[in-house]
């Protein structure tokens, strides 16, 4: 499968996620687009973190140390 028919499909959940949701009275169309929004701004901080870590090791953070 093309990344367009990717793009297309998913798209297409996204719309049917709306529909479902407006059916059961749960959400208006802004407030879907501003968690969908949200969804797709933690996924791309999430990759990001996972594909390039970041610098700081765990020893960074422990101050058992002290």
């Amino acid at each position: 499968m093309s990344t367009r028919e990717n793009a297309l499909h998913v798209w297409l959940a996204v719309l049917k996620t709306l529909e479902v949701f407006q059916n059961i009275g749960f959400v208006t169309v802004r407030q879907f687009l501003e968690w969908l929004h949200f969804g797709s701004t933690l996924v791309a901080a999430t990759a990001k973190e996972i594909l390039c870590p970041s610098t700081k090791s765990s020893k960074d953070y422990d101050n058992d140390d002290d």
